[in-house]
């Protein structure tokens, strides 16, 4: 039997490269889902931590609201994780780059919660 008959009945390599995107695909989902838990814990001692630098260097310094710089500091804490602990798992076209000081000011708090600006 030809190969290319085994690949289009679901064997071979084809199907062994369709298991392996599927399993990268669950990974990546199962670091995010984690890297949102850790989120949502670390968001207890982040967000006094960005007010408190907001008060004592950013005001003065950026001239930037309390909202863009809680949004800055969780923004760059989701990419650490990303591309620290759980950098194995996810993808490397799928990480998310840091957000630098000099974007600081276009943040842009919304009703609900804070957008990043667009990657380029």
């Amino acid at each position: 039997m030809p190969r290319g008959a085994d690949v289009q009945r679901g064997r071979g390599r084809g199907s062994e490269g369709r298991a392996r995107v599927a399993t990268v695909k669950f990974l990546a989902g199962v670091a995010w889902l984690a890297i949102l838990v850790i989120r949502g814990i670390a968001l207890w001692a982040l967000i006094p931590l960005a007010g408190l630098a907001w008060l004592v260097v950013h005001a003065w310094t950026n001239d930037a609201s309390p909202t863009q710089v809680i949004a800055w500091c969780d923004a760059n804490f989701i990419v650490a994780l990303a591309r620290g602990p759980f950098r194995w798992l996810i993808p490397a076209q799928d990480r998310p780059r840091f957000v630098g000081l000099t974007e600081f000011r276009r943040l842009e708090p919304s009703s609900r919660r804070c957008e990043r600006p667009q990657d380029r």
